[in-house]
């Protein structure tokens, strides 16, 4: 096992051994109780995300600095209160304060490099308590403002940025709001400008609950910090799976011998032929994993006519299904030399071609949110090479 690591990322690669597959990449039988060992245990390629604030005491990340994973409600514990000169943000998004327990003025600190106070919006040395936020925001936010308290009065819903609320009659009239999902930031100006108020999911009915009142110019929804979708794990349906298979001839020979003496035959005697193995992955849903997303894993594979577990290796499974993986089989084998006399002798050299589609079942991690995904593996391999002649009398 080795582990690479940088400031932001830890990454820890397992070895893929070969587990009873032989150097043409046949199933070698002697390791099939080993390969049923290692069939139903998930694989894993561990990859450690860091969700983390550095807060630094100059401009320009200069200075003494911290670290924070979660949330402090008074900066002092730490010797940085009213402090912090310059910010990164990385894999979370934040909420500075400008006074202890959460208190005062607020900045929303999302994913990027803050290298002075004016580029979140506030004064040096100000903050005195950082609160983390849920980074697991999802793919839809939705925001409904109300001109009256209580949920009342005209209302308006909005999914999406708007940085000047004159344009939809709602300027300066806010007085309840209802946070269906995401988290919001209301300013106090257009253009995302002035104080901010970060609200997150939920109600709430009067301005004393988030701010002041009819004071709301432009809203946004927060920008869910950068966390990789990792799969955990996977699971093949073998049962369920479905094996086409369709014979192909590699060779077919015919020779005739009208003579009373044996002739040599006219083709070579050794041959040697290349099939292509493939292996893809067709997700059921789309996913946020890159197309060369790759993954440890043992895939269905034919063994004696059926389907089985294969050995570990490294794939692409990438949510596309456009990055297909392929590897090459060599099959060699010989032929008859001699066409006997007064004989017709015909060679052929089959070959199975097969079509495998087999369920399955992932564990996927995005923050610290987890949960199942299905799909579909798609594979063809090459299987039971055979050779057959027929020696017909003349």
């Amino acid at each position: 096992m080795t582990l690479e690591s940088d400031t932001n990322f830890s990454f820890i690669y397992y070895d893929a051994r070969s587990l009873g597959l032989s150097q043409n990449g046949n199933f070698n039988p002697t390791h099939r109780s080993r390969l049923t060992q290692f069939a139903d245990r998930p694989s894993i390629l561990g990859l450690h995300f860091c969700f983390k604030i550095t807060i630094y005491d100059d401009a320009n990340f200069g200075g003494a600095s911290r670290e924070l994973t979660e949330s402090c409600r008074d900066l002092t514990k730490i010797g940085f209160n009213d402090r912090i000169s310059s910010i990164k943000v990385v894999g979370s998004a934040w909420v500075g304060y400008e006074h202890g327990n959460y208190g005062g003025r607020q900045y929303i600190l999302e994913e990027r490099n803050f290298p002075d106070p004016n580029s979140w919006g506030g004064s040096n040395d100000q903050l005195s308590s950082l609160k983390k936020l849920d980074i697991n925001i999802g793919d839809e936010t939705k925001i409904v403002v109300y001109a009256d308290g209580n949920f009342k009065g005209n209302s308006k819903p909005f999914e999406s940025e708007v940085k000047d609320l004159s344009y939809y009659s709602f300027n300066d009239v806010i007085s309840s709001v209802e946070v269906k999902s995401g988290t919001w930031v209301l300013y106090e100006h257009s253009n995302y400008k002035g104080r901010m108020y970060v609200l997150t999911k939920g109600s709430y009915a009067n301005p004393s609950d988030w701010g002041p009142n009819d004071t709301i110019s432009s809203l946004r929804p927060v920008k869910e910090p950068f966390s990789p979708t990792e799969v955990l794990s996977m699971e093949f349906d073998i049962a369920a799976g479905h094996l086409n298979a369709t014979p192909r001839a590699l060779v077919d020979f015919t020779q005739r011998n009208d003579t009373s003496a044996d002739q040599k035959a006219t083709w070579g005697t050794s041959h040697t032929e290349t099939s292509i193995k493939t292996y893809e992955w067709h997700w059921q849903n789309v996913l946020d994993i890159s197309a060369n997303y790759t993954f440890e894993t043992g895939v269905p594979v034919i063994f004696e006519s059926k389907l089985s577990i294969s050995a570990k290796d490294t794939f692409t499974i990438g949510a596309s299904g456009s990055e297909k993986n392929t590897k090459h089989d060599e099959w060699h084998f010989e032929l008859p030399t001699t066409v006997k006399a007064h004989t017709s002798l015909r060679v052929q050299c089959l070959l199975q071609d097969g079509n495998i589609d087999v369920p399955f079942h992932a564990v996927m991690k995005k923050g610290d949110k987890q949960w199942t995904e299905t799909g579909t593996y798609h594979g063809t391999q090459s299987y039971n090479i055979h050779v057959d002649y027929k020696e017909t009398p003349i």
